[in-house]
């Protein structure tokens, strides 16, 4: 905004979350070769982590079921050194890193990915950014992609900004370098490379007539090893994909949002057509352009949506509590999700907006904001004794607050 420089297809924006599957191919792809068991113990790989950390799963912090929160460290972004702040960031992190016990459910954590880089970067034998650098950047052909600040600003790079319609946009000062979840969603890269490894991941691993990826490695991301419960209701979980049907055609995807990015990656492998958004503003998923394009260019079946059903004050009384991931901690407020009963419906506050619940299945509710054309789904999930345990939204699980 501020020198007016348009954007390129050579531009160089932050990804997010979209670096998840670089993350996850460059640890199976270590696997593939022997050098790490997915289902031992990471206590068998990183020593001196605490006993709970000590015994999840690679496999489980692949498809976010190791129980760890969202973001488990108390740390201060932009204050760790390139070289050794993954490490440092790890050493921070013990048994309140939980909310629930390994294996339980699905639910997203940045910080389970950032121990799935620092478990590459120990099993292989350099830092991450080279090993994904080595496995997945070089042979895709992705030669300005890169992790470090000070390599991207010597590209052509767009700056990330704030604000919306109502509010001045701005330049999100300061630059963000999260190195403690480089991992989970601190790549730089451009569209059109951001196509070549669409491409690889759509053909087996195959680009330009070479073999680039391993289809193996490919075929296990895309595999489905989790539920997801909440926003696509019918969903997976892959090793760092998200698999859902849309409207007949089966979508393979991982969005990305970070202070001042957004990128949007779907494909779908089946008619070779993926969609490829990145933009230097926040939380803009571009929903309406990202629904057109598919009905441009996908066979899709015509729209439903779920019809709302009845639901009555008893039933209502039974979601009616406080939900947080801080259950030992008193949780603040902003941290508090509130399920309320006014005017006779079921109402959901966090600390942004509160909204009314549309009952569409068992135990499965919408909710519909300004932003969002489409209803979002979220789920309360039951213990064996049939009370609510958790609220599962935004692929999220936050366990109910016991009064």
């Amino acid at each position: 905004m501020e020198t007016g420089q348009p954007v390129t297809p050579e531009t160089l924006f932050m990804i997010g979350s979209t670096t998840k599957p670089f993350t996850a191919y460059t640890l199976l792809s270590m696997a593939e070769e022997g050098k790490v068991d997915i289902n031992k113990s990471v206590g068998c790989y990183i020593k001196d982590l605490s006993p709970i950390l000590s015994n999840v799963t690679a496999s489980q912090l692949l498809s976010h079921t190791a129980g760890l929160k969202e973001d488990s460290g108390d740390y201060e972004k932009d204050k760790w050194d390139v070289e050794s702040g993954l490490e440092e960031y790890i050493r921070t992190l013990n048994d309140s890193s939980f909310f629930t016990d390994p294996g339980e459910i699905f639910s997203y954590s940045n910080t389970g990915f950032s121990l799935i880089g620092y478990l590459a970067q120990t099993v292989g034998g350099k830092p991450y950014p080279d090993a994904v650098d080595e496995r997945i950047l070089k042979p895709v052909g992705m030669n300005n992609s890169t992790f470090y600040l000070e390599t991207a600003v010597t590209h052509p790079m767009s700056m990330g900004h704030i604000g919306n319609a109502s509010i001045n946009v701005t330049v999100y000062r300061p630059f963000e370098e999260d190195v403690p979840e480089w991992p989970a969603g601190y790549l730089f890269s451009n569209v059109n490379y951001m196509g070549r490894f669409a491409t690889a991941l759509m053909n087996n691993g195959t680009l330009d007539g070479k073999q680039v990826l391993s289809s193996r490695v490919i075929n296990e991301m895309s595999t489905p090893h989790t539920p997801l419960y909440s926003y696509y209701p019918d969903g997976s979980y892959g090793y760092g994909l998200i698999l859902h049907n849309y409207r007949g055609v089966d979508v393979v995807e991982h969005g990305g949002n970070l202070e001042g990015f957004s990128c949007v990656f779907k494909m779908v492998p089946e008619h070779k057509f993926a969609l490829i958004i990145l933009d230097n503003g926040a939380d803009r998923n571009m929903p309406n352009s990202t629904k057109k394009a598919f009905e441009l260019m996908l066979p899709l079946k015509s729209e439903v949506q779920p019809k709302p059903m009845e639901t009555n004050e008893s039933e209502m009384i039974r979601y009616v509590g406080n939900y947080s991931m801080e259950q030992n901690q008193n949780p603040q407020p902003e941290n508090i999700t509130s399920v309320t009963i006014k005017d006779n419906k079921l109402m959901i506050k966090t600390k942004d907006r509160e909204v009314a619940l549309e009952k569409v299945g068992k135990d499965q509710f919408t909710q519909t904001i300004p932003e969002n054309p489409e209803p979002m789904h979220i789920r309360f999930m039951p213990s064996k004794d049939g009370r609510i345990k958790y609220l599962h939204t935004g692929f999220r699980a936050f366990p109910k607050i016991e009064s």
